[in-house]
């Protein structure tokens, strides 16, 4: 294309603040109006800029084309301006504004914010959104679009956003201070006024409400009228009121304690991720027996589920010995111990064990407390753990998460079933 026709161009009507000569790579026209890389590079290529709905302005150097920015849509334009706009600094001297140039004094701006400090979170959102949008409006307006126009681009990226709104917020914040635009635009949603609740009558049905049994709320309520009018409580609001009250000032973890139990709360809390990196490889074993869900026909005839005890590294979670027994004892988990040692030909530094009585014994674990032994008696047998030096740590009682091996006897048990289930198909002849 010639200079001339660029300078043609050039000097069509262009928004206020930019030039007629601005340049874009294909890239950044790209991140404007969406459209693929090749896609715009084709159209420059083989049909000399021309799209569907226009035609580019282009030039080429070397091998790159770059698009000139008054040649893209006007809404593409308008979005360009609002990322690229930047006050021009000027060179006169800063005029004060005087004081009565503003609707309202320092004290005044000062004691609104401060109230303004204290409203919702929800509320300060909102305004923070309509101080956004209507700095966009004014760039637009700024840069020499029309009223109409710039409420077409607001419109389009923002939803319930009509020309009254925005009239309605100028008229908010005319005249006032930038720094204040925020607090002037906040909303006039006050919320709903507390109900006053008697002390005595609140502390009664927050007693009866707070029951492991689940009272029904209209019941408690029922019984909280009867005792404010023994008690002389006054009039008492409604039971929405007081159910209200419970929602918002009973901690969350209290309501599950009360009427849930110790159990939902600690379910509900978050989980921790074990990072087994932290452990060094027979650092810590872990052990557990489990019954297996399978019936076996044992030499004396007895029909009967066995017992499966396990002992496996904590860091490569590497099973290390299995012994299966009719029932589980010391001398079955003492033999899956030795197994172990003789397998790895080392011994752990702790040994996260379960506290049950095939664990906790005198000829494992004597001469250590445990959780049927809580002083170490004189005289007391020294166990295999004791003399080998290995301190046990003891899982806590009725809680499956405090052992990682809990999880890998759920994976066997789901292999055994799929296992059963295949030789269940397998025809027999």
């Amino acid at each position: 294309m010639s200079n001339i026709e660029i300078k043609k161009i050039s000097s069509k009507k262009t928004i206020a603040g930019f030039d007629g000569n601005i340049w874009l790579t294909i890239t950044e026209v790209s991140y404007l109006n969406g459209l693929n890389v090749a896609t715009i590079r084709e159209s420059c290529a083989e049909r000399e800029g021309s799209y569907r709905g226009g035609r580019y302005i282009f030039r080429k150097i070397g091998k790159r084309y770059e698009i000139l920015l008054t040649s893209l849509p006007e809404s593409i334009q308008a979005e360009y301006w609002l990322k690229h706009h930047k006050p021009a600094n000027s060179t006169l001297p800063v005029l004060k504004h005087k004081q009565e140039n503003h609707p309202f004094d320092a004290e005044v701006y000062e004691a609104i914010a401060d109230q303004y400090s204290r409203k919702a979170a929800g509320i300060k959102e909102e305004a923070q959104r309509r101080v956004y949008i209507l700095d966009e409006y004014l760039k637009l307006l700024k840069g020499g679009f029309k009223r109409k126009k710039a409420l077409e681009i607001i419109e389009s990226h923002y939803k319930d956003i009509s020309r009254a709104t925005l009239w309605r917020w100028e008229q908010r914040i005319a005249k006032h201070p930038r720094q204040y635009w925020e607090v002037m635009l906040a909303p006039d949603h006050k919320g709903r006024s507390r109900t006053e609740i008697h002390p005595d009558a609140w502390f009664f049905f927050r007693r009866e409400y707070g029951q492991l049994s689940e009272p029904d709320a209209t019941a408690i309520y029922r019984e909280t009228v009867k005792a404010a009018v023994q008690n002389g409580w006054g009039e008492l609001p409604s039971c929405r009121t007081f159910l209200r009250r419970w929602e918002d000032d009973v901690p969350e973890n209290e309501k599950i304690l009360l009427r849930k139990g110790r159990t939902a709360l600690k379910e509900s809390l978050p989980h921790l991720k074990r990072d087994y990196t932290t452990r060094a490889v027979h650092e810590v074993w872990e052990s557990d027996g489990r019954k297996a869900d399978v019936f076996c026909l044992w030499p004396d005839g007895t029909i009967d589920r066995p017992w499966c005890v396990v002992i496996r590294d904590i860091r490569t979670r590497m099973p290390l010995a299995i012994k299966v027994y009719r029932t589980t004892n010391a001398e079955l988990v003492i033999d899956a111990f030795r197994n172990a040692v003789l397998l790895t030909g080392t011994i752990p530094t702790y040994f996260h064990i379960d506290n049950g009585p095939e664990y906790s014994n005198n000829p494992f674990t004597g001469g250590q407390k445990s959780p049927f032994r809580y002083t170490v008696i004189k005289n007391q047998p020294i166990g295999v753990l004791t003399r080998l030096g290995v301190e046990p740590l003891w899982a806590t009682p009725y809680h499956g998460a405090a052992k990682a091996i809990e999880s890998w006897w759920n994976v066997i048990a789901k292999m055994l079933i799929s296992y059963v289930e295949l030789l269940i198909q397998v025809p027999i002849l």
